[in-house]
């Protein structure tokens, strides 16, 4: 073999040369390619196990969260049904606002109906003229002013007496009663030298 080597020697160079680069590229195909195969195997392997993992675990905290709920939703309406919690009143002050924003405001309410009490002047009238309240119906009239500044007239009412009195002074007040309601008649003012006089009703 060594003499055919000798012999040969060009031949024996270029197969020594195949024969290296052959087993240099079976190395490298199987460091670079084979290998690389089985990492991307091995790799797709352990992403494979990662996401069934992962889906396990997403699983179970969706399992675990509506629990959760499920317990925060009874803990809700227990809060709710607690008159002393903030969740209570808050819950019954939405419902107070709302019936507020469906009441009529262009209707009195009965505070404003009480403030809203009936009440009426005259003008200023002269002797010998009469005051007719509308509402109950009374009505009030002077026929002489005195020298000592007093008046004397007529009061009637309906279904009631006529009251005359004769030594009427401003701010003198007569009571009754007119449709189940309590008024007050009044005399408020004595013009002596215009023979003028001013007089008012209201409900108590």
């Amino acid at each position: 073999m060594s003499n055919w080597i000798e012999n040969n020697p060009t031949k024996s160079i270029i197969i020594y040369s195949i024969t290296l680069v052959a087993a240099t590229f079976g190395v490298l195909y199987f460091i670079l390619i084979e290998n690389q195969e089985n990492l991307h195997s091995t790799e797709k392997e352990n992403l494979k196990t990662q996401i069934q993992t992962l889906n396990e675990r997403i699983d179970l905290l969706q399992y675990d969260n509506g629990i959760y709920i499920e317990q925060n939703n009874k803990l809700k309406d227990w809060i709710k049904s607690n008159p002393n919690s903030f969740e209570f009143l808050e819950e019954k002050i939405q419902k107070l606002e709302k019936i507020v924003s469906e009441i009529d405001t262009t209707k009195p309410t009965l505070p404003e109906l009480v403030k809203l009490r009936y009440y009426t002047q005259s003008n200023l009238l002269s002797v010998g003229q009469a005051f007719l309240d509308t509402e109950t119906g009374a009505s009030i009239g002077l026929n002489d002013m005195n020298v000592d500044r007093t008046a004397s007239g007529i009061i009637n009412i309906p279904g009631k007496e006529n009251i005359e009195f004769k030594t009427a002074k401003p701010g003198t007040q007569w009571n009754f009663e007119q449709n189940g309601f309590k008024y007050s008649l009044i005399l408020l003012e004595l013009n002596y030298v215009g023979s003028k006089y001013r007089v008012a009703v209201k409900k108590e």
